[in-house]
C-alpha cells in the first residue's frame, strides 16, 4: 500500500510538472503569436508604402 502511495505521489508530481511546463509553453506560444501579428502588420505597411511610392513615381506630374 505504501508503494502505491509513493507511486501516486510521483504521478501527481509529474502531473504538476507537466501542467507547469504546459503553462510555460502556452506563454511562449502567445509571445510568438504576438510577434507574428506584429510582423504581419509591418509587412502590410511595407507593401502599402511600396505601392504608394510606386504609384507616386509612375504618375505624371
Amino acid at each position: 500500500m505504501a508503494e502505491l502511495d509513493t507511486q501516486q505521489r510521483h504521478n501527481n508530481e509529474r502531473v504538476e510538472m507537466n501542467k507547469h511546463e504546459a503553462a510555460l509553453i502556452a506563454a511562449k506560444l502567445k509571445e510568438v503569436e504576438d510577434k507574428v501579428t506584429r510582423l504581419e502588420d509591418l509587412a502590410r505597411r511595407v507593401l502599402e508604402n511600396a505601392r504608394a511610392t510606386s504609384s507616386a513615381a509612375s504618375s505624371p506630374r
